[in-house]
């Protein structure tokens, strides 16, 4: 009797063993989803054009899932996505020469947020800055993205989606319009006058602006045109951080054919009486001189060896310039000066010293 208790019972324990798995199946959290779209629904785009595309991935429930809180561009502490493309010719990575270079990534540390199912996470990107097209013709770019957490470890989860797009040659007469219609909403900015609405305030005019702002600066960044280098550089002024930072971007990486377009460009600048040479225009005029296809260590020599000839060219040209645009270039020679060992540029450093002292801020030295 005992045997046959034991039995029985051994019976019933399976039993509820076996009815409780699928509860347990049931309570593990269904699939996120990614869908993926080009942001207005256009699939055909000419070669240099912005092509800001749409990841909405959705939740099954309200509790299995976590996103990061914020979703952005290439290279920063949210870059959480990996594209790649079908056939493998025709395209390129524009920015691959500038990532080999040593950056500090900021990390602050930010908390997974949760998912809820009735409210879809979306991110809208530009695939120009992971792919660049050079040939006209039809693509697959798949999109892997790690923005999305089920509980483990962040960047263990991963959805993936694809898109076709059909790229066509841009013609100059398209070039030419994409310029005249990136300049207009640029300058927009800071003309509020312009196409006023009625009742309309200045701050309520600014917030309008600022989305068409926005895309102008990226629509040039891409572009990649001798009009478009030239828009690039001549705004590369070290007034605005994020302004010089897209311009710097733009120009580091145009495709290796426009490289000595955009050298030929800033050589102008520097000669320009009334153009303020930054930091960060002598930083990308270095970066412009390396030979494409270099490796992290040959990057950096050959910034090192072309920035006494940078220094000195920018020397002789600020004795020429106006007193301000000559006050910003004086910083900016003092600053690369200061640890440049060139003979020649250590003798100019002393020149530079006695002949410009009114113009140095000590707060920066």
């Amino acid at each position: 009797m005992e045997m046959g208790k034991r039995l029985v019972s051994g019976r019933a324990l399976g039993w509820a063993i076996l009815a409780f798995v699928p509860l347990v199946i049931q309570a593990q959290p269904d699939e996120a989803k990614l869908s993926l779209r080009t942001a207005n629904g256009q699939t055909t785009f000419h070669i240099g054009e912005r092509i800001p595309i749409r990841l909405t991935f959705s939740s099954p429930n309200d509790w299995g899932f976590q996103f990061l809180p914020l979703i952005r561009g290439r290279g920063d502490e949210f870059d959480c996505n990996q594209f790649e493309v079908v056939p493998a010719t025709g395209w390129s990575d524009p920015m691959a020469m500038y990532f080999k270079q040593d950056f500090i990534r900021n990390i602050h540390g930010w908390s997974l947020q949760p998912m809820l199912k009735s409210k879809p996470v979306t991110a809208v990107l530009d695939l120009n800055q992971w792919v660049r097209f050079d040939q006209a013709g039809d693509y697959t770019v798949k999109v892997t993205s790690h923005c999305i957490s089920n509980g483990n470890v962040p960047g263990s989860y991963s959805l993936s989606e694809n898109i076709e797009l059909h790229i066509i040659p841009a013609t100059p007469e398209w070039q030419e319009k994409e310029i005249t219609s990136i300049k207009y909403n640029l300058d927009l900015h800071f003309d509020p006058e312009t196409e006023s609405e009625d009742g309309e305030t200045y701050v309520s005019q600014s917030v309008r602006r600022i989305p068409a702002h926005a895309i102008a600066w990226a629509r040039l960044q891409y572009l990649a045109t001798p009009a478009a280098i030239d828009e690039l550089t001549s705004r590369l002024t070290g007034e605005n951080y994020n302004d010089d930072e897209i311009c710097s971007i733009g120009l580091e990486s145009l495709p290796d054919a426009l490289r000595e377009t955009a050298v030929a460009s800033m050589n102008k600048r520097i000669l320009d009486p009334y153009f303020p040479i930054s930091k960060r225009f002598f930083s990308t005029l270095s970066f412009l001189h390396v030979t494409p296809g270099s490796d992290k260590e040959s990057i950096r020599k050959q910034r090192e060896a072309i920035k006494p000839v940078i220094w000195l060219k920018i020397f002789t040209a600020a004795k020429k310039k106006e007193i301000n645009a000559q006050a910003q270039t004086v910083q900016t020679l003092l600053y690369y000066g200061s640890y440049l060992q060139n003979p020649l540029v250590k003798a100019k450093m002393r020149i530079l010293s006695k002949e410009y002292a009114g113009l140095i801020d000590p707060a920066k030295h």
